[in-house]
């Protein structure tokens, strides 16, 4: 039997933070939050299976560790566009808000590998583009 998908949340504001950890618990996913003021000197954890990091004006030390996530092979996925990151040249998958919560979720379990999840209504996820620098 799979393990449930973990997913790191890193969000800037405290409302939405909370709000994507209900939303993504309820859908069965197991939710880590870190605080943007946290990433200063902390690694990529490795036992998370994906990364949402909604961390615009965070500052580089959140772009920094957004950037150790890719390299260690966690996926990425950014609430809105991020000129940071876009200047370091890393791909993200990036949602834009308002959040779909149920194209969030199929992203994240198509991301995370576990389960083959149904399109949403559209036929698509909602990953808008990938952050080239």
């Amino acid at each position: 039997m799979d393990r449930t998908p973990k997913i790191l949340v890193i969000a800037s504001e405290p409302i939405l933070a909370v709000d994507i950890m209900s939303e993504l618990e309820a859908r069965g996913f197991e939710v880590e939050p870190m605080k943007p003021g946290d990433c200063e000197g902390s690694r990529a954890p490795n036992d998370v299976d994906v990364a949402i990091l909604d961390i615009n004006g965070a500052g580089v030390p959140s772009v920094q560790f957004a950037s150790d996530m890719l390299h260690s092979d966690i996926p990425v996925v950014m609430l809105g566009a991020s000129k940071e990151m876009g200047r370091l040249g890393m791909k993200a998958h990036v949602v834009q808000k308002p959040v779909d919560y149920t194209s969030l979720a199929s992203l994240l379990t198509t991301l995370s590998g576990h389960g083959h999840p149904a399109p949403d209504q559209h036929g698509g996820d909602q990953s808008e583009a990938f952050i080239n620098g």
